[in-house]
């Protein structure tokens, strides 16, 4: 009666029409976001699966690499440990069994032709015999370890020295054997120069040995060091390369999930509106989807400004 009237005209319907414009707003983004963004689903579904099991592939390969590596590298540092055990050791055992053998052969050369005790002088014709015979054998143990012509020629100038010495101090048995002492003494002294010949080379030969045992055992050590260094390298490439595809494949869904967060969080500071741009510089099937986002808000923005000029025109 004394007060104002109220309020039931325009702005009633004008707040209904700009209901029903919001409720056909959303009803249409949701139609156009279902009918314009769900093809991409199944394809992007897959395409995300094909990444992660590209990305697993990638790391199991660089796993075999890695243990193909160290197979490789352990192979090496087999072979150095190889050649020194089958072939060093033996050689230098050889040459010592070589010297030792050509010193008692000269000893029991002595023994015969200063004794005339027939056991005595028995004796040491059989540890000549003996000795010769070892010298023969390691020489046969130290042919297969010849590793180069240097070493061929120091095996073959051994063999040729002592059948020199052999062949010369051989004269000494007949007259030890007939009890002439000093004759047989005499021999043994005259060719004192073919012995000493013989021990000299010997010495220079297990010089050369030594000097091949020392580069094979530096060929060793470098092997292991290689092995291990490169392990390493490869160990540190195949982790970095490992967080690389860790990296790309964590850090692919974020155009998606921007896009998401633009208009399906109505509720977050961030989410929720229509007054931000989605951009997706990616060229794949997730920058696809974003930049769909994209245009699903700008629809909608559009819309949303239509509902609101219909209503303040109303």
């Amino acid at each position: 009666m004394g007060g104002e009237p109220a309020k039931s005209g325009p702005p009633a319907r004008a707040r209904s029409l700009l209901g029903r414009a919001k409720f056909v707003r959303a009803q249409q983004g949701a139609d156009w976001l279902e009918e314009y963004v769900s093809p991409w689903k199944e394809h992007l579904v897959r395409s995300v699966r094909t990444k992660l099991f590209a990305g697993f592939g990638a790391v199991l390969a660089l796993l075999a690499a890695t243990v193909i590596f160290a197979i490789l590298g352990l192979s090496a540092v087999n072979e150095s440990a190889k050649t020194l055990g089958e072939s060093d050791v033996p050689a230098v055992e050889a040459l010592g069994t070589i010297s030792e053998s050509a010193q008692a052969y000269r000893q029991a050369q002595f023994f015969h032709g200063a004794s005339s005790d027939p056991k005595v002088i028995e004796d040491a014709e059989e540890q000549t015999k003996d000795e010769g015979a070892h010298f023969g054998h390691a020489m046969k143990t130290y042919e297969p370890t010849i590793v180069n012509a240097e070493d061929r020629r120091g095996f073959e100038e051994t063999q040729r020295l002592w059948d020199e010495y052999t062949d010369a101090s051989a004269g000494f048995l007949a007259p030890s054997r007939a009890g002439e002492n000093q004759k047989a003494a005499d021999i043994l002294l005259d060719k004192r120069t073919e012995f000493d010949a013989l021990t000299k080379y010997l010495e220079e030969y297990l010089e050369l040995n030594e000097k091949l045992v020392a580069a094979d055992v530096k060929a060793a050590a470098d092997a292991y060091e290689s092995a291990s260094r490169n392990l390493l390298i490869v160990a540190a490439i195949a982790l970095l390369a490992g967080f690389g595809i860790a990296y790309v494949l964590a850090g692919a869904p974020d155009p998606r999930r921007r896009a998401a967060d633009a208009v399906c969080r109505p509720g977050d500071s961030q989410g929720g509106k229509l007054d931000q741009n989605v951009e997706a510089k990616i060229q794949d099937e997730m920058g696809d989807t974003a930049r769909a986002c994209g245009e699903m808000i700008a629809y909608l923005r559009e819309t949303a400004g239509v509902a609101h000029r219909i209503g303040r025109a109303i």
